[in-house]
């Protein structure tokens, strides 16, 4: 970039690793990093902020996730994995685009890639990844599966809400959990009618648990439900997530950062307090 034209695949690139914004031009790390290989002349300096940005990319955290305390994973496997999750297609070129992407990423100490043995493994905790952007749901992992949703739940700032069409009394569980009043003062759950009724004794048993912590809590009904889609949403931030249930079960989903918000507040105001 810094030593001629950039090219349409090399704007793809950078903006797929967060160095570059189509607005503004390189971002912050990205500038770092075109620093540090052409002004300094040393790209061992370069070399932890582009891990971290690699680290940030889905391909790497469904890997880093679904690989993680596996040991030693067939290629194919890998590839599988990402098919999963909807990152390839099981095809020969995506293998073939599997091995390049894995043998670039062998100095960086996230995934090794063992050519040798056409092996990955993943060498780095799934934790030291600073707020990923997908955080996978595999039937293998029925306690890292909830791990993901209470991570994602201690993300949150402010405030809480949760759109679920369906939202089960479970799901007030995890809420329980990870409501802190250090850093949350009002949660809010939007959902359909259905589960609601058998949630009633429930959610008023978890309102005035709230209440005592100082947080306030509010579920509403809103029928019919104006998206299929599920969201958490807190100040600066928010995910697609999962159906409750699906969680629970273990079948294989995402949840998945997003920058489009819902209109949930004109939802919230057509809405009727669960009672």
């Amino acid at each position: 970039m810094a030593t001629g034209q950039p090219t349409a695949s090399d704007v793809l690139y950078l903006l797929d690793l967060g160095l570059f914004n189509p607005d503004t031009g390189l971002t912050e790390p990205g500038r770092a990093i075109e620093d540090a290989y052409w002004i300094q002349g040393d790209p061992d300096v370069a070399q932890p902020m582009l891990r971290k940005a690699y680290a940030r990319t889905p391909v790497v955290e469904v890997l880093l996730q679904g690989l993680h305390g596996r040991g030693q994973t067939p290629i194919k496997g890998a590839l599988y994995l990402l098919e999963r999750h909807g990152l390839a297609e099981g095809s020969g070129a995506d293998l073939t685009t599997l091995r390049g992407i894995l043998s670039m990423l062998n100095p960086f100490d996230l995934l090794k890639f063992a050519p040798k043995h056409q092996t990955v493994r993943s060498v780095t905790v799934p934790e030291e990844q600073q707020e990923p952007a997908v955080r996978v749901i595999e039937p293998d992992r029925p306690y890292s599966n909830l791990q993901q949703l209470r991570e994602t739940l201690r993300a949150c700032k402010e405030f809480i809400v949760w759109v679920e069409p369906h939202f089960p009394r479970k799901g007030l569980e995890p809420l329980a959990d990870e409501a802190d009043a250090t850093r949350i003062k009002r949660i809010r759950i939007l959902s359909g009618k259905s589960n609601a009724d058998a949630a009633l004794a429930d959610y008023h048993r978890f309102q005035a648990e709230m209440k005592n912590r100082g947080i306030s809590a509010e579920w509403r009904i809103l029928d019919p439900m104006p998206t299929h889609d599920r969201y958490i949403i807190t100040k600066g931030g928010a995910w697609n997530v999962p159906p409750v249930n699906t969680i629970y079960k273990g079948d294989f989903s995402e949840i998945l950062k997003t920058t489009t918000t819902p209109p949930f507040e004109g939802w919230w105001k057509k809405a009727v307090e669960l009672a």
